[in-house]
């Protein structure tokens, strides 16, 4: 069973997410989770790699699995990295530009797939810590993954695994 284990609210500035964008067609069995596999398998993460010492912001060394949600069309997952504003764009890849904003947090700790289910759980602990969602300017929902090591993928003494959920909160 997954369990929010944290919540905190955090400033993200202004970024360039770069990778690639996927839709509902794209998920097997209900998940995106096995195109992670092809990421790994091809290599796409390593024309995704850098540091920037000037540009301080929690997360942007990791993998990321960004959605778009807006009623009435389908789902985007997005998975890659967050970038400076105005990085160059590899070759193959695709971007976004994400202004800045203030995320809601939830660090959820769960076994197996469970893991993957975790925004359901985050959206009500968001309300009860007073934070509403913001929609974009065209009245779509961003949120987003991140993959911190080593807590996302090595599994503690229970055999659970954290994965924080991110959301963009209204002012």
């Amino acid at each position: 069973m997954a369990e929010i284990t944290k919540f905190y609210r955090e400033q993200m500035p202004a970024t360039r997410f770069i990778g690639k964008r996927y839709t509902d067609a794209d998920r097997k069995n209900g998940y995106f989770y096995p195109l992670w596999e092809e990421w790994i398998t091809e290599g796409w993460f390593r024309p995704l790699t850098g540091y920037f010492k000037d540009w301080d912001f929690d997360g942007s060394e990791v993998p990321i699995g960004l959605y778009r949600l807006k009623e009435g069309e389908p789902a985007e997952y997005w998975i890659g990295r967050f970038f400076p504003a105005n990085h160059k764009v590899p070759e193959g890849y695709q971007s976004l530009d994400l202004a800045a904003g203030t995320l809601g947090v939830c660090w959820v700790r769960a076994k197996g797939l469970d893991l993957y289910d975790g925004a359901k759980l985050c959206l009500p602990r968001l309300t009860e810590e007073g934070a509403e969602l913001a929609a974009d300017g065209n009245g779509a929902f961003w949120f987003f993954e991140r993959y911190e090591f080593p807590r996302s993928r090595t599994p503690d003494e229970d055999g659970a695994r954290t994965l924080d959920y991110c959301f963009y909160l209204a002012p």
